[in-house]
């Protein structure tokens, strides 16, 4: 039944993107652009089987908690490339992708 199917596949990878497999708390039928891998759209091949994917958790958008889980995860990225890091002032930059991503999230 669809809540077994439901429950054996939540918070395992399960939904192809194109380049690999994400969990539906990673992917919404909308999304910001650049976002993956944070962030992923449904592709279009998919949508065929929208209603499906519905009902197996995959959300029609992004949640608040969703970005700001993301810029969360942008944050500690940066300090752990560089665990010895003791003042806010020698944190590794992010690169421009991941800048355009938190500028984005944050409009």
């Amino acid at each position: 039944d669809l809540d077994q199917i439901r429950s054996s596949l939540n918070g395992k990878p399960w939904v192809w993107v194109g380049d690999g497999f994400v969990t539906t708390n990673q992917v919404a039928f909308e999304a910001p652009p650049n976002a993956k891998p944070y962030l992923t759209p449904v592709p279009p091949e998919l949508e065929a089987f929208s209603a499906l994917l519905r009902s197996l958790g995959v959300r029609e958008s992004f949640s608040p908690m969703d970005y700001i889980k993301t810029l969360e995860k942008l944050y500690e990225q940066s300090v752990a490339l560089n665990p010895d890091l003791n003042a806010s002032t020698d944190r590794k930059e992010i690169s421009d992708g991941e800048l355009d991503l938190a500028v984005g999230m944050c409009k």
